[in-house]
């Protein structure tokens, strides 16, 4: 039979083996004042609502960091130009800031219309019925950019699948 305190010992020492495995090093070029902070991805950031000596609480949103190495876009295409399109085909995606045109591959087609996903969906209760085409989410990513090409949240682009 287990000792009611012999579960917590064994976790305690499963951190202590944890914990010899953290290397851990010194580097005096950052000021006490001033410590690097660390996040778990390299990007820009975006969107900061924190300045210096204010108070923050565990869990609050600092800011955005908007990683710019791992990028793909999202392409709204009308449902009826989906009916050849499967994930794996590739595409052409023309940025405007660049006017370049980037090669890329269907990742993966959304499960539902972006009207059903969106967080105010429409009601048309007009008592007239209209039929409206609706938009697919298509995610188009990309293997590798060209040099000097980096792509940011909300960019306009205009993407092309090839389907034959």
């Amino acid at each position: 039979m287990e000792k009611p305190h012999q579960h917590a010992e064994e976790e305690r020492a499963r951190i202590e083996r944890k914990e010899d495995d953290v290397v851990i090093t010194s580097d005096d070029s950052f000021p006490a004042s001033d410590p690097p902070s660390w996040t778990p991805v390299s990007g820009v950031v975006s969107m900061k609502s924190v300045e210096v000596g204010q108070i923050v609480q565990p869990g609050q949103g600092l800011m955005t960091i908007v990683p710019l190495h791992d990028v793909w876009i999202t392409a709204n295409f009308k449902e009826t130009q989906l009916a050849k399109v499967r994930p794996g085909q590739k595409a052409e995606v023309h940025v405007d800031m660049y006017d370049a045109t980037i090669e890329g591959r269907v990742d993966s087609i959304a499960g539902a219309t972006g009207a059903r996903t969106s967080l105010l969906p429409p009601e048309n209760a007009t008592g007239n019925f209209v039929k409206v085409v609706q938009r697919i989410p298509v995610k188009i990513v990309f293997d590798r950019l060209p040099r000097g090409i980096v792509l940011r949240p909300g960019m306009n682009v205009a993407a092309t699948i090839l389907t034959k």
